[in-house]
């Protein structure tokens, strides 16, 4: 993350300069390479905006901040694109273009120049804090009796799992609703945790996670590092009535893979898509058709 600094002033910086040269350019070659700068430059801002805006915003209110945040973008693209065409129609397009390079110019600078200044504190928030304050992370004991044809698997439970020590505790988690779906009880998502569990024991479905220990800040699958594998082997040993595994999410299929390779030809697997809030592609419905596919 640290780079990102570096390479958000740098966008700002070839996007201004792509517009300057496009409002004094009288080829189009130069008008080409000026527009490829102001789209390299537009790109290389927008993305270590939004990832430097995910990475220090916590995770329940992560979704709420990025909508935000695209709403006031595409509400001040749509009212700059207003101003700059009446501009154009005051002073020319030609130096429309000019003026507003040089105006995003100045603000790209005084953004670099404000960021240098921030203590190093701040910086530290933003920044190292995120990378080197790594929460080493356990999972739970398997959810699991003899009665059970199917081993969900998961990555590793969120922070407010961890907290709460359940399975799939954050409210926003699909999970619950999901399964309530597959198991025809529709109000699985307001039992007790207990119950819930039951339930699932009850329609033949075991949890756990592929990761053990990892280290983590927050929730991201994409945070974890220095991962150590749950024993699953030795689990389905242990109840042979197990004949599928779903990977809930693509960090939960990409560590099975990594350390069970030869579980994947031994038994039937389906990596599933994620039932987590950050797997916003997806709707319940959408979850509840892909997973029913793994059941038939």
């Amino acid at each position: 993350l640290r780079g990102l600094r570096r390479v958000l002033f740098a966008g700002a910086v070839v996007f201004s300069a792509g517009f300057i040269t496009l409002g004094l350019c009288d080829t189009k070659l130069i008008a080409l390479f000026a527009m490829f700068a102001v789209g390299l430059g537009m790109t290389s801002s927008i993305t270590p905006d939004n990832t430097l805006t995910q990475a220090v915003v916590d995770d329940d209110k992560r979704g709420r901040v990025m909508s935000l945040n695209a709403i006031c973008y595409m509400g001040t693209t749509s009212i700059s694109s207003f101003v700059a065409g009446f501009v154009a129609h005051l002073i020319g397009i030609a130096h429309t273009f000019v003026l507003f390079g040089v105006i995003m110019l100045l603000v790209g600078i005084g953004f670099g120049y404000r960021f240098s200044k921030l203590s190093f504190k701040s910086k530290l928030q933003l920044y190292e804090e995120f990378e080197c304050a790594m929460t080493v992370c356990k999972s739970f004991k398997p959810s699991v009796n003899t009665g059970c044809k199917v081993l969900i698997l998961g990555s590793m439970p969120g922070v407010k799992s961890l907290e709460m020590q359940e399975y799939y505790a954050h409210t926003m988690n699909r999970f619950w609703k999901l399964m309530g779906t597959l198991c025809d009880v529709s109000d699985l998502a307001g039992l007790s945790y207990e119950n819930k569990l039951k339930t699932l024991l009850y329609h033949g479905f075991a949890l756990w996670d592929v990761v053990k220990q990892c280290k983590r800040n927050g929730s991201l699958d994409s945070d974890i590092t220095d991962e150590k594998p749950n024993d699953v082997r030795s689990l389905l040993k242990k109840y042979p009535s197990i004949q599928k595994i779903f990977l809930n999410g693509n960090k939960a299929y990409s560590s099975f893979k990594k350390h069970f390779p030869e579980l994947l030809d031994e038994y039937r697997c389906y990596k599933m898509p994620s039932t987590s809030p950050a797997n916003a592609r997806y709707r319940l419905k959408d979850l509840v058709l892909e997973w029913e596919k793994g059941l038939i």
